[in-house]
């Protein structure tokens, strides 16, 4: 078949960080799809083989991509197929540049984004909105209005392979917890460091946190320096920026989080069989299986999330979760699956079609080939 062109539009370091965009940019350059990644120019560009790297000016301003916008200039002469954004804080300023070049455009929503984005997502140059959980798509076709041959579902695509290599930590008898993302108000951070202070008073535990930014650390530091005024060794610590370092040196991966985003970090650790504790919120309990692959816990109840971090300072109660874990990762979210179904929508959205069957088809591309692959392995 004819390989696609796809130009990529990030907003800003939170999408670099977050490994799904990267993984998929990959897959397409190592099937034979060129790509290329717009960035902000004040933001530090993944290294990615086979992919061309193009800056735009800081701060999203729509004019940015006008006609004498050397970054415009360099997009345009790539010669874009469709455009996939991959942060709604980007995607006013690639909705304006691909009016002015005729483009579709593509966008992918981890969660419930708020109501100036979703006000984007009914542009007419958007031809489809990834979802990754079935609430998210009733919330997408309910609240927000979107028809339904322009919303489909497609998870985060993780490298499952790749998670393999990553080893287990050494044991040591202690537990450590892992966590990441933003440290606000959203997060949920502080009920756990205070329920791994609880059960540290009978069980050996320790937390260890990946940041968003410079900026998160910071202010981990500071929370955890409020609750924690006089303690001698640290329950806590920074872990590094690498995905695959900081998954080595965990047992768990916890996701206090009550934002309803998914939470691309969980699915890798879930890909390299580490248990997962989180809130049943929003689409959680779609991602996982509690009692199988995760434990999940009603939020605002510590003594929930207490009790469930004592279950997992059992080693085999990790160790079985964990390999169910791998194992709905490789079913689920294997980047080879979420790949295949996206071409199939950069198709269908690049042919422009108002045949509402040949919509109807493309939107469920991710479930038919994921139980297409299922039923050849059973």
């Amino acid at each position: 078949m004819i390989p696609l062109r796809v130009l990529h539009v990030m907003g800003d370091d939170r999408g670099l960080a977050d490994d799904a965009p990267r993984a998929l940019i990959g897959w397409l350059a190592r099937n034979g799809h060129a790509a290329a990644l717009a960035v902000p120019a004040t933001g530090s560009a993944p290294s990615i083989p086979g992919t061309e790297v193009i800056t735009y000016g800081a701060g999203l301003v729509a004019s940015l991509f006008g006609a004498r916008s050397d970054a415009a200039k360099r997009m345009a002469d790539w010669t874009p197929d469709i455009i996939h954004v991959h942060d709604v804080d980007a995607l006013q300023a690639a909705l304006d540049f691909a009016r002015r070049v005729g483009l579709p455009v593509v966008v992918s929503v981890t969660g419930r984004e708020d109501a100036h984005a979703t006000r984007l997502l009914r542009d007419p140059r958007v031809a489809w909105v990834l979802i990754p959980t079935e609430s998210h798509r009733a919330h997408y076709l309910g609240k927000v209005g979107l028809g339904r041959d322009r919303v489909s579902f497609l998870p985060p695509g993780i490298d499952v392979t790749a998670a393999g290599t990553i080893p287990y930590r050494t044991a040591d008898g202690c537990t450590i917890v892992g966590f990441t993302g933003p440290c606000d108000h959203t997060s949920g951070i502080q009920g756990l460091v205070a329920a791994l202070k609880q059960v540290e008073a009978t069980h050996q535990v320790r937390g260890l946190y990946r940041p968003s930014s410079p900026a998160d650390a910071t202010r981990f530091i500071e929370l955890v320096a409020d609750l924690l005024p006089d303690r001698a060794i640290p329950l806590t610590d920074v872990g590094p920026s690498s995905s695959a370092e900081f998954t080595a040196r965990i047992d768990v991966f916890a996701d206090t989080g009550t934002d309803d985003h998914v939470s691309v970090p969980m699915l890798e650790a879930m890909a390299c069989a580490r248990p997962v504790l989180a809130l049943a919120v929003g689409g959680m309990p779609e991602l996982v299986r509690d009692g199988q692959t995760a434990l999940l816990v009603p939020p605002n109840l510590p003594e929930a999330l207490a009790a469930a971090l004592i279950q997992l300072t059992d080693p085999e109660r990790r160790r079985m979760l964990g390999e169910a874990g791998r194992v709905l990762a490789a079913e689920r979210y294997d980047l080879a699956l979420v790949g295949q179904a996206m071409v199939e929508l950069y198709r269908v959205a690049i042919g422009g079609t108002r045949n509402s069957s040949a919509k109807a088809e493309g939107s469920t591309a991710y479930r038919r080939i994921s139980d297409t692959r299922i039923s050849r392995t059973v």
